[in-house]
């Protein structure tokens, strides 16, 4: 379930299966078909790999130190008696590192 999808849907169990799909169980019958690429013994061969590491350090954890928020009513322009209430960040600061690496950020939204 995405992230979008739990405030969206916060009653929402996050166990819940997609539906199964189901074949028609009557076989179609298909015709043969023959592909071929490329001319006999010439056929090129394609390797390939991927490795990813990622390491972080204790001091590249950026924390939350605060947050003002606003809340909005979004309304339907057809009835007003269909809304969301909405609740927009507008600063947000953070810190990150200690020592020397030591970093505190500051994050203004302009929310419309």
């Amino acid at each position: 379930m995405s992230a979008l999808e739990r405030i969206v849907r916060p009653f929402q169990r996050s166990g819940v299966s997609y539906p199964t799909r189901i074949f028609d169980p009557t076989p179609q019958e298909a015709e043969d078909k023959i592909l071929m690429i490329g001319k006999e013994g010439t056929t090129k061969t394609f390797n390939e790999s991927f490795s990813q590491r990622v390491t972080t350090y204790k001091d590249q954890e950026i924390k939350e130190q605060s947050r003002q928020t606003e809340k909005k009513r979004i309304k339907n322009p057809d009835d007003e008696s269909q809304f969301v209430d909405v609740e927009n960040i507008k600063k947000l600061v953070t810190e990150q590192g200690e020592g020397a690496k030591y970093q505190k950020s500051t994050y203004t939204f302009v929310n419309k």
